[in-house]
Protein backbone atom coordinates (compact mmCIF):
# COMPACT_ATOMS: atom_id res chain seq x y z
CA UNK A 1 0.00 0.00 0.00
CA UNK A 2 0.90 3.64 -0.23
CA UNK A 3 1.44 3.96 3.53
CA UNK A 4 4.05 1.21 3.76
CA UNK A 5 7.61 0.87 2.60
CA UNK A 6 8.96 -2.16 0.71
CA UNK A 7 9.36 -4.01 4.05
CA UNK A 8 5.67 -3.49 4.91
CA UNK A 9 6.41 -0.93 7.65
CA UNK A 10 3.93 1.92 8.10
CA UNK A 11 5.95 5.07 7.57
CA UNK A 12 3.70 7.29 9.77
CA UNK A 13 4.91 5.22 12.74
CA UNK A 14 8.30 6.83 12.21
CA UNK A 15 6.77 10.05 13.54
CA UNK A 16 6.64 8.45 16.99
CA UNK A 17 10.36 7.73 17.11
CA UNK A 18 12.16 9.98 19.60
CA UNK A 19 9.03 12.04 20.22
CA UNK A 20 7.48 11.29 23.57
CA UNK A 21 3.72 11.53 23.66
CA UNK A 22 3.12 11.32 19.92
CA UNK A 23 0.22 9.03 19.16
CA UNK A 24 -0.59 7.76 15.66
CA UNK A 25 -4.06 6.59 14.75
CA UNK A 26 -4.74 5.05 11.37
CA UNK A 27 -8.00 4.95 9.48
CA UNK A 28 -8.43 2.90 6.36
CA UNK A 29 -11.14 2.57 3.80
CA UNK A 30 -11.58 -0.26 1.34
CA UNK A 31 -14.17 1.20 -0.99
CA UNK A 32 -13.15 2.60 -4.34
CA UNK A 33 -16.22 4.70 -5.07
CA UNK A 34 -18.95 5.85 -2.73
CA UNK A 35 -22.37 4.65 -3.83
CA UNK A 36 -23.98 7.78 -2.45
CA UNK A 37 -23.41 10.91 -0.46
CA UNK A 38 -25.23 9.19 2.43
CA UNK A 39 -22.58 6.44 2.50
CA UNK A 40 -19.83 9.07 2.73
CA UNK A 41 -21.67 10.95 5.48
CA UNK A 42 -22.22 7.71 7.45
CA UNK A 43 -18.52 6.85 7.22
CA UNK A 44 -17.55 10.33 8.39
CA UNK A 45 -20.03 10.15 11.29
CA UNK A 46 -18.57 6.80 12.36
CA UNK A 47 -15.05 8.20 12.08
CA UNK A 48 -16.03 11.24 14.13
CA UNK A 49 -17.52 9.06 16.89
CA UNK A 50 -14.45 6.81 16.97
CA UNK A 51 -12.12 9.82 17.20
CA UNK A 52 -14.11 11.37 20.03
CA UNK A 53 -13.97 8.05 21.94
CA UNK A 54 -10.21 7.95 21.38
CA UNK A 55 -9.80 11.49 22.75
CA UNK A 56 -8.89 13.11 19.45
CA UNK A 57 -9.34 16.85 19.66
CA UNK A 58 -8.35 17.20 23.31
CA UNK A 59 -4.98 18.44 22.07
CA UNK A 60 -3.76 19.57 18.65
CA UNK A 61 -3.58 16.89 15.96
CA UNK A 62 -2.34 16.50 12.39
CA UNK A 63 -4.07 14.57 9.61
CA UNK A 64 -2.13 12.91 6.79
CA UNK A 65 -4.19 11.84 3.80
CA UNK A 66 -4.10 11.54 0.05
CA UNK A 67 -6.45 10.95 -2.83
CA UNK A 68 -9.95 9.90 -1.67
CA UNK A 69 -8.66 9.98 1.91
CA UNK A 70 -7.98 13.69 1.46
CA UNK A 71 -11.59 14.32 0.47
CA UNK A 72 -12.82 12.24 3.41
CA UNK A 73 -10.44 14.06 5.77
CA UNK A 74 -11.61 17.47 4.63
CA UNK A 75 -15.26 16.57 5.18
CA UNK A 76 -14.40 14.94 8.52
CA UNK A 77 -12.50 18.00 9.77
CA UNK A 78 -15.34 20.32 8.77
CA UNK A 79 -17.82 18.14 10.63
CA UNK A 80 -15.55 17.52 13.63
CA UNK A 81 -14.88 21.25 14.06
CA UNK A 82 -18.55 22.16 13.98
CA UNK A 83 -19.48 19.51 16.59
Amino acid sequence: GTWTNKNGELWPNWLKENRNGVRCLFVGHTFTVFNSVIELENFIRQLENACKCAGVGQRPFVVFAHSLGGIISKKFLQSFKSN
